[in-house]
């Protein structure tokens, strides 16, 4: 019997990294109203990390603010390691300074408070 030659398909889970358990809920229940139910979800960057180890995901969205690593430090790590996650940062940071650096590292940013429109259509831009 021959192996299928078909590609399989991208994976659709989603890693939502924040350290606040209300923000990640909220944003993880737009997600699944969107009808991404495949979410996992960190409560700090190194957690993260290590699930992304672990897993394939098809987009990580991460907080900027946060203890220890923030999201832009997770960016680089990510980056780093050679892994081709898109990223997402969710941050009330609007200074053009950060803004050149989020793109520099290779991510996206979402400025807070976000709505689930906005939340979908960059989404769909990776899903």
């Amino acid at each position: 019997m021959n192996p299928d030659p078909s590609p399989k398909p991208a994976p659709r889970r989603i890693l939502l990294v924040d350290d606040e358990e209300e923000m990640s809920f909220a944003v993880g229940l737009m997600l699944k109203r969107m009808g991404h139910v495949d979410v996992d979800y960190a409560l700090n960057a190194r957690t993260a990390y290590r699930k992304l180890l672990d897993r394939e995901y098809a987009l990580v969205i991460t907080d900027y603010q946060m203890p220890e690593i923030n999201g832009l430090q997770l960016v680089e790590v990510i980056k780093h390691t050679g892994m081709q996650v898109p990223i997402v940062i969710l941050t009330s940071e609007g200074a053009d300074s950060f803004v050149d650096k989020v793109i520099q590292a290779g991510a996206e940013i979402l400025n807070k408070p976000i709505t689930m429109e906005e939340l979908e259509e960059v989404v769909k831009k990776y899903l």
